[in-house]
């Protein structure tokens, strides 16, 4: 039941942990791999429009898990868990910078997801 394509890209693939299956042109060779599709957004904007308000996984396959956010100088900013679930933008009550900005996402498994996103104010 598996479909199998000529090139490597793959498009509307549901976030979360993946796998992906090679099988050789010529038939003979197989292979697997699990993978994580991303589940974030890249940026987000925390203008009050009503769009990219506020940064949060999507579609995260995991129900227990912490999110350490840290800016560029390493240091954390916001610990988000899965019950909040989400960022506003803000630190110590202030609107953070625009910027690059770091996660760490820890399962209570203790897998370990990181990436990156762009806070953009304007």
């Amino acid at each position: 039941g598996i479909q199998y394509q000529l090139n490597n890209f793959f498009n509307n693939v549901s976030g979360g942990e993946q796998t992906v299956y090679v099988r050789g042109v010529d038939g003979c060779e197989f292979y697997s791999e699990k993978v994580f599709v991303k589940t974030y957004p890249t940026f987000f904007t925390p203008n009050n429009d009503g769009e990219n308000d506020f940064w949060r996984l999507k579609d995260f396959p995991f129900e227990n898990y912490k999110i350490l956010i840290y800016n560029r100088f390493g240091n954390i900013i916001k610990e988000i868990s899965s019950s909040s679930g989400f960022w506003d933008g803000n630190f110590n009550g202030n609107p953070a910078p625009s910027s690059n900005y770091w996660f760490k996402v820890v399962t209570d498994s203790g897998q370990i997801f990181t990436g990156n996103f762009s806070l953009l104010r304007k």
